[in-house]
């Protein structure tokens, strides 16, 4: 989630604000600023992609209807209630009721364009995951083959996906679900963390290559440049993926991470909101930087992320006092299932 955030800070604070959108190559601090905010966007743009990868690595093996889309929907109806309401009270802005009606929806359409793909793919999860089951390791790798061709932003365009759609999630959610039954290749497993960085490094001289051209042929000043996430910020995020698998749970630093991981649905909710996003990147942003902008980055998109955090173990406190968490368990257990067993 914290690359997440830190997405979002490139995006809203650097690329939407006039005033840092444009880097001067003739600037050594420019450059500088420039460099670094490209490659570390580079990663932070993966957040989304690595979120579905390991949604389908845990899930692959389960055919039950998840109970957690309740706690999904109670969360998503809470924070868009609450800053609707405090939006509306503290900015006297009116706000349509048709957007309230929106924040307690399943499925909220207006507001979190990842919540409600994300909710699509766990709705239909037990189905992929009994479709992978019948599948070999070879008619799995095909399917994958053939969905990537099909998705990837390259040769077909949005012809049948774009990277914001339930269609490349669910072709992220097997690419997660063949990792965890059939494992990668040694060799890949063994230069995971080089290979990150390798395709790192390539990525960031073809965005670097693209301003360098624009300035020859028009003058234009660098700029931050992504790609969309079935382009290729897809590879770079499965290699991530990869090196996180790979990873040992008993590493001390990573069970005190683990602690904050209840909380970070939470941290998106709050942070992303469309009526908060303009207050926070309106306010946190300096009018001008005398040291690299990317302290900034990582000290505002750190504090971001534990103040959400915080907020979110208050709501979880309101939750557990008022018994909404009872009320989620209550409505997962009658959750009709589509299948009687369960391989997991």
């Amino acid at each position: 989630m914290l690359l997440i955030i830190v997405s979002h800070y490139i995006y809203n604070g650097i690329r939407q604000n006039p005033l840092f959108c444009h880097f001067d190559i003739n600037s050594i601090n420019d450059v500088v600023n420039y460099a670094s905010l490209q490659f570390v966007s580079l990663f932070a743009s993966t957040g989304v992609n690595c979120f579905v990868l390991i949604t389908g690595y845990f899930l692959i093996d389960s055919t039950k209807i998840r109970g957690g889309i309740f706690k999904i929907w109670f969360q998503v109806a809470f924070y868009s209630l609450a800053i609707s309401l405090i939006i509306s009270q503290v900015f006297d802005k009116s706000i349509p009721l048709i957007e309230y009606i929106d924040s307690i929806s399943p499925i909220p359409t207006t507001r979190y364009w990842f919540v409600a793909k994300y909710i699509g793919l766990v709705l239909l999860s037990p189905f992929l995951a009994k479709l992978a089951m019948h599948l070999t390791a070879k008619q799995h790798f095909y399917m994958l083959i053939v969905m990537l061709i099909m998705f990837f932003k390259y040769p077909f365009g949005e012809t049948f996906a774009t990277g914001m759609s339930l269609c490349w999630f669910i072709f992220l959610f097997f690419t997660g679900g063949y990792i965890k039954k059939y494992g990668i290749h040694p060799w890949i497993k063994k230069h995971a963390i080089l290979l990150t960085f390798v395709a790192a490094i390539c990525f960031f001289c073809v965005h670097a290559s693209s301003n360098l051209l624009n300035h020859i042929r028009t003058g234009a000043e660098f700029t931050i440049k992504s790609t969309a996430n079935n382009d290729l910020t897809f590879i770079l995020s499965l290699l991530i993926f990869i090196c996180f698998t790979q990873m040992k749970c008993d590493n001390k630093c990573l069970r005190q991470l683990s602690k904050l991981a209840p909380y970070t649905f939470g941290i998106y909710l709050c942070h992303e909101h469309p009526l908060i996003r303009p207050v926070i990147w309106g306010n946190v942003m300096p009018g001008s930087f005398s040291y690299p902008i990317i302290i900034h980055c990582i000290f505002i998109s750190a504090a971001l992320f534990m103040v959400c955090a915080g907020i979110d173990y208050i709501r979880e406190l309101i939750f557990k006092i008022s018994g909404i968490n009872n009320l989620e368990k209550k409505l997962a257990e009658r959750i009709p299932q589509p299948f009687t067993t369960n391989k997991k």
